[in-house]
């Protein structure tokens, strides 16, 4: 009995909730673009390249942005570029770490259009005598739904948690 009466209100609040509709200018599905970062030594710091593969079925207009992290020696730097579909495009940026530099992440954002969809976190770590990227994790960001129905919930500080918890593993690993 109550079964049927659970399944009955399930169904009756997936009727009264709106319809939810994500800006136009981000990828049709979430793992349409695969985010990640490599790294070479180069003549007096290191060189990241971050990888964006766009899986989808459309271009789309992206910008990227690394907030300047002075102990690790990376200026600030946004850069836009156009992801074709089916195509991967890197972006290079350089850095000069410092000489005592062990651990340290790199935040940026990722934005599609005027959307702001993804974080960008970078891990380097020193290995030996050489700084590298050891791991990217690029989460979904709070997006403000044109319909937002009672039953949306966003969890933008969860998210952030996982990505700070997942990077800080990877990097005392």
């Amino acid at each position: 009995m109550i079964r049927p009466l659970f399944a009955g209100m399930f169904a009756a609040c997936l009727q009264t909730a709106p319809a939810q509709h994500k800006p136009a200018d981000l990828p049709d599905n979430y793992r349409d673009i695969q985010i990640y970062a490599t790294s070479v030594p180069s003549d007096n710091g290191i060189g990241l390249t971050i990888h964006l593969r766009n899986r989808g079925d459309r271009a789309l207009q992206a910008r990227l942005n690394l907030d300047a992290n002075e102990a690790a020696g990376f200026p600030g730097i946004t850069s836009e570029m156009v992801l074709l579909a089916g195509t991967t495009t890197r972006w290079d940026v350089s850095g000069v770490p410092p000489p005592g530099l062990q651990r340290e992440i790199l935040h940026g954002n990722v934005w599609f259009g005027e959307t702001r969809a993804r974080e960008l976190f970078i891990a380097l770590q020193r290995i030996g005598n050489v700084v590298k990227a050891v791991g990217t994790h690029a989460p979904r960001v709070r997006i403000e739904l044109v319909a937002v129905g009672p039953f949306v919930e966003h969890t933008f500080n969860q998210a952030k948690e996982q990505a700070q918890k997942a990077l800080a593993t990877a990097l005392n690993q």
